[in-house]
């Protein structure tokens, strides 16, 4: 994945994490309202985090994770995020 790719990715992660921020404090019945909306604004933020996750561990000469939860576990234990 070329660093022009990451920072492309980086940047659409800013956006939906901008996106989402307003929806921090809303009530549940408000959430319920806007639950769509809210659940893409976190498939986009998982897919965009874990296409990175995914490159830094196969990069490094892992194997590919056979999911995003243990990519994402992975990724913690190797050091690449924070556990």
């Amino acid at each position: 994945m070329s660093p022009e790719v990451v920072n492309r990715k980086l940047a659409f992660i800013t956006t939906y994490l901008k996106d989402i921020k307003p929806y921090e404090a809303i009530s549940f019945e408000e959430f319920m309202k806007k639950h769509y909306e809210i659940e893409r604004l976190i498939e986009l933020l998982l897919l965009s985090a874990s296409d990175i996750i995914f490159h830094l561990i196969l990069e490094r000469g892992e194997p590919a994770s056979t999911s995003y939860r243990a990519a994402f576990l992975r990724a913690g234990e190797m050091g690449i995020i924070s556990s």
